[in-house]
């Protein structure tokens, strides 16, 4: 099952390279290859038999997927629509509200029912739950969402055109699923203060309530996916259900069909996520063998979850959510089970105490173990950063995680304000602020995270990774191994201090995209300019987190406008800023000194700052415009407009670069090609490098 399950979900993943028509082609040749295989009847071909089959039913399901669920909203592209749907999400951004809808289209047989991603101008005027009808002209949704939004189900987009209005009737169930989750989270904030309140909802209700400077803790501490509600929190529902229903000795298959029901009313409850029904199907596979008299194979739990999801769900494998929770299980099945067993025989010894604390600790290390070395390599390409810390932080506040979930559930399924439940919510919200306070020691720690964020860091990395492979295969002695690792501590060492000399003489100007501020930098040390909103000063906080920035030397807020405050707050909470260069207005700038008091303010009318270590700035009162200059160079960049940037690169080359709204890039004159790093592909960034003097 494993094979086949595994072949399913590479297949499938694949064939979202190929259109309808060449993926039932080459499934109608994968099926007659396996017939011909089938028919030779050598018993050594047989995987391989299995293995076309499972490839040729992959690919004949993606075929009928894509015409079912993709290519009639392809189709309607720019046409007007009727909409009904019922709004599971809801959030503002800086020029328009937008929703998630769980949508119908009255009046077109040939529109199937789909998640819509719907974008609205003026106020906030619908929540979670309620039911909306509306007219809206349907987008191109690859050019909206693209793969992260076929991930998340969202088939369409579009923006409202007319009026709309609340109406009543339809979606029964999910609708009353929203309201019980609301109402299980209102009980959760009437028991918790609302910083532990925020977390449990999140961890055990599915919820989006983090805010993001505890996310960017928890993810630097690699405790981030205890957000994400997945095979933990299933099993620990499970497992307080089941050993429930034994204590009042309920007959054993009874029990393990009312622990299915109920693993299955939490997976609803919190939402059929890619990673709660990974878990639900392994969780139910287990749970059904009891019925018998076989034991679950954990590997074959793990391909029948991943087989279902490749075959009814193929779009969630566009997602990272799925390959982490895939990968984590299958680091614990193979790695961390049998390692946290193997150290738990060793070191249990005499005594109760003592054997619960070491199945407690070195259980959750094997575990911890074996999710983080199966999942760094995705962890690596899709985040940009190695927590060195990971394997720790995650033993450390593994006693705390489970109460955190068991108490949240209590809290969340109860109004009561009885003692007992009062000492349930007094606990929970203790063991909440332990696992904050230990994600916030173990990402605070000198070198905790490392920023991958040139190729060949990248690269050195896959090389130690595949040495260490082939010396395991090899079975060579530990006096080889020693010396293989001192090898690539040395390169590694090497390399980071030729790439610092290099980089000493040197300054970055990097654009984001879907930011309007641009970034100088220079080590550790930074300068923005332009001013971020409240909608990109999330993106440009984890941008510089990445970049290792540690301080910010100014912050030229020549486009405030309306953002005063609104995204420098934050900005100025979590660096150090010299000072902030305002534009020439007076009332902008008394609006600056207000909202940072501590912070310098100047106006930009008499500002000439020398920055970086021999970068000199310098802005034009009329317009606004920035003037970067350096020994090498000259970069401007407007103000404008918030998305037009012009740079002028006065080199050796003379490369004249233009970079323009829709966020292509020009390059005229320019001598050679260098490889984008890493960072560019996590954020859509352009660098260019300046030196000084």
């Amino acid at each position: 099952m494993c094979v086949i399950g595994l072949t399913l979900t590479l297949t499938t993943l694949a064939a979202f390279l190929l259109s309808p028509t060449q993926a039932l082609a080459v499934s109608a040749l994968a099926a007659v290859t396996g017939f011909f295989l089938g028919v030779a009847g050598k018993s050594r071909l047989r995987v391989v038999c299995v293995v076309c089959f499972s490839a040729a039913v992959a690919l004949a399901g993606y075929t009928l997927f894509h015409l079912r669920s993709i290519t009639p909203f392809q189709r309607a592209v720019g046409e007007t629509v009727q909409v009904r749907g019922l709004v599971t999400e809801a959030r503002k951004g800086p020029r328009a509200v937008f929703y998630t809808l769980d949508a119908t289209f009255p009046g077109r047989e040939d529109l199937p029912r789909a998640n819509l991603s719907l974008r609205a101008f003026g106020e906030m005027d619908y929540v979670q739950g309620d039911i909306i009808s509306c007219e809206v002209r349907l987008d191109d949704q690859a050019a909206v969402a693209g793969d992260y939004g076929f991930s998340q189900g969202v088939f369409a987009s579009g923006q409202v055109t007319g009026e709309a209005g609340r109406v009543s009737g339809g979606f029964p169930i999910r609708r009353r699923l929203l309201e019980l989750s609301r109402s299980l989270q209102n009980n959760v904030y009437a028991h918790l203060p609302k910083e532990s309140a925020d977390l449990v909802t999140t961890m055990v209700l599915g919820a989006d309530n983090v805010d993001s400077d505890t996310y960017s803790v928890v993810n630097r501490a690699g405790t981030a996916h205890l957000l994400a509600v997945s095979g933990l929190h299933l099993s620990i529902v499970t497992a307080m259900v089941l050993r429930l229903l034994q204590g009042v000795r309920i007959p054993r298959r009874a029990a393990v069909v009312a622990t299915v029901l109920a693993a299955l009313a939490f997976s609803a409850l919190v939402g059929f996520s890619a990673s709660i029904l990974r878990s639900f199907f392994m969780t139910t596979v287990a749970l059904l063998a009891r019925l018998g008299t076989r034991k679950s194979d954990s590997l074959s739990s793990l391909g029948f979850a991943v087989a279902i999801i490749s075959l009814f769900f193929p779009a969630w494998l566009l997602g990272r959510g799925f390959w982490y929770s895939a990968g984590s299980a299958l680091g614990i099945v193979v790695l961390g089970g049998p390692l946290g067993d193997r150290w738990i025989a060793r070191l249990q010894g005499e005594g109760k105490i003592r054997g619960f604390f070491v199945r407690l600790m070195v259980g959750a290390a094997g575990v911890s173990a074996g999710a983080y070395v199966f999942t760094l390599p995705l962890f690596v390409a899709t985040g940009g950063w190695i927590s060195l810390v990971s394997p720790i932080a995650n033993v450390l506040v593994a006693p705390f995680a489970a109460p955190v979930i068991a108490g949240g559930i209590v809290c969340a399924v109860t109004g009561s304000t009885a003692a007992p439940v009062q000492i349930v919510a007094a606990l929970t919200d203790l063991c909440v602020r332990m696992v904050l306070k230990i994600s916030q020691l173990m990402a605070g720690l000198p070198m905790a995270t490392q920023p991958i964020d040139e190729v060949w860091i990248l690269l050195a990395l896959v090389f130690v990774f595949a040495a260490a492979a082939v010396l395991a295969i090899m079975k060579a002695n530990r006096r080889v191994i020693a010396f293989a690792c001192a090898l690539a501590v040395m390169v590694c060492g090497l390399g980071s201090l030729t790439r610092s000399l290099m980089d000493e003489g040197t300054v970055e100007l990097c654009f984001i995209a879907d930011c309007n501020a641009a970034v100088l930098l220079r080590q550790d040390e930074a300068v923005i300019l332009g001013t971020p909103d409240r909608a990109e000063i999330g993106l440009l906080l984890r941008y510089l987190e990445f970049r290792g920035v540690r301080s910010i030397a100014a912050v030229l807020a020549t486009d405030s406008g309306e953002q005063v405050g609104s995204g420098l707050l934050r900005l100025g909470a979590r660096y150090p800023i010299d000072c902030i260069v305002g534009p020439n207005d007076a009332y902008i700038l008394g609006q600056l000194a207000l909202a940072m008091t501590d912070i310098p303010v100047y106006s930009s009318g008499y500002a000439r700052l020398e920055l970086l270590g021999g970068v000199g700035i310098a802005v034009s009162p009329p317009h606004g415009d920035i003037l970067v200059q350096t020994g090498s160079g000259t970069a401007l960049k407007s103000a404008q407009s918030f998305s037009e940037y012009a740079i002028i690169l006065l080199d050796d080359t003379s490369a004249e670069i233009e970079l323009f709204p829709d966020g292509d890039v020009v390059l005229r004159e320019a001598q050679g090609r260098i490889p984008s790093p890493i960072g560019a592909m996590l954020f859509g960034e352009r660098r260019f490098r300046l030196r000084i003097g």
